[in-house]
C-alpha cells in the first residue's frame, strides 16, 4: 500500500523482474517528488532532514520494524535499544558527515547486538547509581560500515 496518495513507480530489469521501486509524493511531477527509492543494493530516502534522519531520530520509527528478537523473548534478553542504527554507515571517512551518515544501499538497522540469557542479565545489571550502559562505540567517529 502507498500512503496518502503517493504514487508507486516500478522499473524492471531485462527479464521483466522489478529492479527498482520509487515512491513519489502525489502531484510532484516527474522527478522532483521522489520520497523513497528501493532496489537491489539501493535504499534512498529523501526528506527535509536528508540522510541524517535515521541518525538523529535514533530508534523512533525504525524500532517498530525491529521484531526479529520477539520470537526469543522467553530465552534471550537485550537491553533497550536507545541508540541510532549501527549499519550501514558511510565508509568514506573523508566525506563531510561520514561519521554519522549512512550508505544508501539498504535500510539502516542494528547489528553487532548483545543478547544474553536471563541469568546473564542479572549478572550484568549494575547498581542504580551506575546503570548498565548499552550503546554504540565510536558513535561520532568514522569506523567503517558497522559500529559495534
Amino acid at each position: 500500500a502507498v500512503a496518502d496518495g503517493a504514487e508507486r513507480r516500478e522499473q524492471s530489469d531485462k527479464s521483466g523482474r522489478p529492479s527498482r521501486v520509487d515512491f513519489l509524493a502525489a502531484g510532484d511531477g516527474e522527478n522532483g517528488g521522489c520520497l523513497l527509492s528501493v532496489g537491489k543494493k539501493l535504499f534512498e530516502r529523501r526528506s527535509d532532514n536528508g540522510a541524517n534522519e535515521f541518525y538523529e531520530n535514533k530508534n523512533c520509527w525504525l524500532n517498530e520494524l525491529d521484531f526479529e528478537l520477539k520470537s526469543f523473548d522467553q530465552h534471550l534478553f537485550e537491553f533497550p535499544v536507545t541508540f541510532p542504527p549501527t549499519y550501514p554507515f558511510s565508509e568514506d571517512c573523508q566525506a563531510p558527515g561520514a561519521a554519522t551518515g549512512y550508505m544508501a544501499t539498504r535500510l539502516p538497522g542494528w547489528c553487532d547486538r548483545v543478547l544474553c540469557s536471563h541469568s546473564a542479565r542479572r549478572a550484568l545489571l549494575c547498581p542504580p547509581d551506575q546503570p548498565t550502559q548499552y550503546a554504540v562505540l565510536g558513535l561520532d567517529d568514522c569506523l567503517g560500515d558497522h559500529k559495534p
